[in-house]
């Protein structure tokens, strides 16, 4: 039986096939449930077995088996009206004890609230972690005045072209990083160049210990974000960042004000964490 600390990393669906051919304790019909369930997005609503058929790349004749076994489970609602699949309440449970269980989100809450009020309306404080190649929002905080920049729990951004991926790599486990590079390379437009490109911006964040991103994820925002390591028993990298308005949180402000104000809330989180 292989050790759980050194489980191996599987690309996200799109091809339908099953990852790990040849491995006795993987479970290829589970994945395909799981892979059905990852293929919503929080701004989907809902999607007809034809849809996750094209996401997942799985034949329409086991997307319905998966749809219906699912919704038999709870997992998924089937809407008569439109014909489309939502998730269902057993889902929102996982997600709530998976959040329960992420102790950072709670010393981090007060940190990164500060640091919005500072900052001021229009922008977001962010904290995330990897899934995939997707950055996956785990907690986000505002200022308490005045609408902004709105990425809500859940949220995911691409990996390869965000502040808060290029952090990420620079702080994760050297294996981890080529792995997930040679992804980009194979599975991103243009994968060799950003390769490239994220190469360069590691070695930035390992000097300096953030990264800027000025409009090259949204354009007209700013961000800046910082690594959190892996501390204790919890070994994930975070990523925490800043972001707003290009107008509000100019290079040199991101710079100047906001970047060390994230480096000080990565150094009283640590201190904070057990371990």
């Amino acid at each position: 039986m292989k050790k759980r600390s050194e489980l191996p990393q599987i690309a996200e669906a799109g091809d339908g096939k099953a990852p790990l051919d040849g491995d006795r304790q993987f479970v290829a019909a589970l994945w395909r449930g799981m892979e059905v369930l990852r293929v919503f997005g929080p701004r989907d609503d809902g999607l007809s077995n034809q849809e996750i058929a094209a996401r997942t790349g799985f034949s329409p004749s086991t997307v319905s088996r998966l749809t219906y076994t699912l919704s038999v489970m709870g997992h998924l609602r089937y809407v008569t009206r439109d014909g489309r699949y939502r998730l269902g309440m057993p889902v929102l449970g996982l997600g709530l004890a998976c959040l329960a269980g992420l102790a950072i989100r709670q010393i981090a809450h007060p940190l990164m609230q500060e640091l919005a009020d500072f900052a001021g309306p229009g922008n977001l404080v962010s904290l995330s972690m990897r899934e995939g190649l997707s950055m996956t929002y785990i907690h986000s905080v505002r200022a308490e005045t005045q609408m902004s920049l709105s990425l809500d729990l859940g949220t995911r951004i691409n990996l390869a072209r965000s502040s808060a991926g290029r952090v990420w790599l620079a702080a994760c486990p050297d294996d981890e990083r080529e792995a997930v590079l040679a992804r980009i390379a194979a599975e991103e437009n243009g994968g060799a160049a950003l390769v490239r490109s994220l190469r360069e911006g590691i070695e930035a964040v390992q000097s300096r210990g953030y990264a800027l991103n000025i409009g090259g994820w949204r354009p007209g925002v700013n961000v800046v974000a910082v690594p959190i390591a892996p501390q204790g028993a919890d070994q994930t990298v975070y990523a925490l960042g800043c972001g707003g308005p290009s107008y509000r949180l100019t290079p040199d402000y991101l710079e100047g004000e906001i970047a060390p104000r994230l480096l000080d809330i990565t150094r009283r989180i640590a201190a904070s964490r057990p371990g």
